[in-house]
């Protein structure tokens, strides 16, 4: 009995020893946990804090003030996407495009939560706008597509479709962006942007009576729209209705301009009208405030007074500062160089205007690549030049051909 009280005894005391020992294991256990749930809560804490002092600096527009404290609120809480995904738009204000994009990439998950699929939906459109204000508009209609198929954040979907409309229009694809706006005019029939934007669509598709109603539509909303109105002129000329086309101009020099943009415009509109030397000293000022397509209408305006050197200084102006890649530009400029005898500049830009390629000056980019050759003593190349031209032409009236 002793022994086995003994052995109880050991044992007791054994089993105190290691229940002392395991209550201490779980106590230091339990008081890690406490201790770290503390510092996270502070880091929570501290990364909200910064969150909300970077959103109050946002919508304030001090981005640079927002940016540092997002990157505080990311340092203290790195696992929450809507601090990346704000920070990301804040990164587009300050036009830092592939690090907003880096962001946005963060805050994209593969989990099927509904928060997830929200803050998923938000990091692909932000995705799309960076793309889109970057000029890579093919991606951003990529990303764009994406965030348009998550069925959630409804109130998003009017904002997205507009920036994938814009996107297909640049990337011209105007069957989509027609489709894009339409969507857009389904949720908002009043959205003056997408009546416009989806009139321009249809204006380059040839559909000119589906571009005046959306401009008259748009009209209705914005009557004190220059643009518009120059929009609409446009669309009537293209469909031979010169009665209203010259209306919706006087309608326009009706209105008051209170901007840079309603002078420039004005500017337009007065050149439509035949009125060139009205227009001319409000499109040297318009340039200089930075709607540098002025210098292309100056530019018009001399070639149009047979001076064709200034109409090259102002072309070439336009050129500088807007870095056109258009086929038309480069037949305008290409025949003011070739009536001021600059035939080797003259063959450059027609070339490039035929690599762009446009059917509706490809004949007179020919014709004119045919005369430069020719005056630069290069005979076997305008002769080479001249039957293709004669063949591909030859069921055409010829009569304004002179080589």
């Amino acid at each position: 009995m002793v022994e086995y009280s003994g052995f109880w005894i050991i044992c007791t005391k054994k089993g105190e020893i290691g229940m002392k020992q395991k209550y201490k294991s779980i106590l230091e256990r339990v008081s890690i946990v406490i201790i770290l749930a503390f510092l996270l809560t502070g880091c929570s804490n501290k990364g909200k804090a910064f969150y909300n002092t970077a959103m109050k600096e946002y919508s304030n527009g001090n981005y640079e003030a927002a940016a540092d404290s997002f990157v505080k609120a990311i340092k203290n809480r790195n696992d929450v996407a809507e601090y990346y995904i704000d920070y990301g738009f804040c990164l587009i204000q300050l036009q830092q495009y592939q690090e907003a994009s880096v962001m946005f990439q963060k805050a994209i998950l593969e989990k099927e939560s509904s928060i997830v699929i929200k803050n998923n939906k938000k990091a692909y459109r932000g995705l799309g706008i960076a793309a889109y204000v970057s000029g890579d508009y093919k991606k951003a209609s990529e990303w764009l597509q994406r965030a348009m198929e998550y069925d959630t954040l409804k109130e998003y979907d009017e904002d997205i479709l507009s920036y994938l409309g814009a996107s297909n229009l640049a990337l011209k694809n105007y069957k989509d962006a027609i489709e894009n706006y339409t969507e857009v005019l389904k949720k908002n029939p009043k959205s003056t942007e997408a009546h416009v934007n989806r009139a321009k669509a249809y204006f380059i598709s040839e559909d000119y009576e589906a571009s005046i109603n959306d401009y008259l539509e748009a009209k209705k909303q914005q009557p004190k729209s220059y643009a518009i109105y120059l929009g609409l002129y446009e669309a009537y000329k293209a469909n031979h209705q010169m009665v209203e086309a010259d209306a919706a101009l006087e309608e326009a020099t009706k209105l008051k301009p209170e901007t840079p943009e309603d002078d420039f415009n004005l500017a337009k509109v007065l050149y439509y009208q035949g009125k060139a030397d009205q227009a001319f000293s409000s499109f040297e000022e318009a340039g200089q405030n930075g709607y540098y397509e002025s210098y292309l209408f100056l530019g018009d305006i001399y070639s149009e007074r047979g001076d064709y050197e200034n109409a090259v200084y102002y072309y070439e102006k336009y050129q500088e500062k807007a870095n056109s890649q258009d086929a038309v530009f480069y037949d305008r400029l290409g025949k003011s160089y070739l009536l001021s005898d600059d035939y080797a500049k003259a063959l450059t830009v027609i070339q490039k205007g035929l690599e762009i390629g446009n059917l509706s000056v490809k004949k007179s980019l020919l014709r004119n690549e045919i005369i430069a050759y020719e005056h630069l003593g290069d005979y076997e190349s305008a002769y080479n030049k001249m039957t293709s031209y004669l063949k591909q032409y030859e069921n055409e009236n010829s009569d304004e051909v002179v080589f």
